[in-house]
């Protein structure tokens, strides 16, 4: 008799856990902001993370969430930092000339673009393709400043 009621407890407890996520707006906000997370829109994410934080600061998946995005949004801001820069210097280089200036700012680029990619925080929470595409940033840089310095 005594399993029946622990049985009956457990569901019990379950379905009023369910039930408490789907009422709670902290709850429904984090959810919101996993959806956005997992469409890679990294700023509606962090947004409805926080809000769901502000509504209830134990809310554990909010800050998880808070801290995956602000995480995703450095790295996207790097590889569009990055894809600016080399579009600079596809610019300088189709010159006829590059004068030393030019050659200066390239390296000033490429020495940015460095130094940067060190500051990135290592973390499981990065996401896959952005990790690849801050990598292959990161490389093409290398490789520019191998090739002209």
């Amino acid at each position: 008799m005594s399993k029946f009621f622990t049985g009956l407890l457990i569901v019990l407890s379950l379905l009023f856990g369910a039930f408490y996520v789907f009422v709670s707006s902290s709850y429904q906000s984090s959810l919101r902001a996993r959806f956005y997370y997992a469409l890679s829109d990294y700023e509606q994410s962090l947004y409805y993370a926080k809000k769901a934080n502000e509504e209830d600061m134990y809310n554990k998946m909010a800050f998880s969430l808070i801290t995956k995005s602000q995480i995703a949004l450095n790295y996207q801001a790097y590889i569009n930092r990055c894809q600016s820069y080399l579009s600079k210097i596809e610019q300088i280089s189709s010159k006829r000339v590059v004068s030393d200036a030019d050659k200066a700012k390239i390296k000033l680029m490429c020495d940015i673009a460095l130094e940067e990619y060190e500051t990135l925080k290592s973390s499981i929470f990065v996401p896959s393709e952005l990790d690849k595409k801050a990598k292959s940033s990161y490389k093409k840089f290398v490789k520019i400043k191998n090739k002209l310095f």
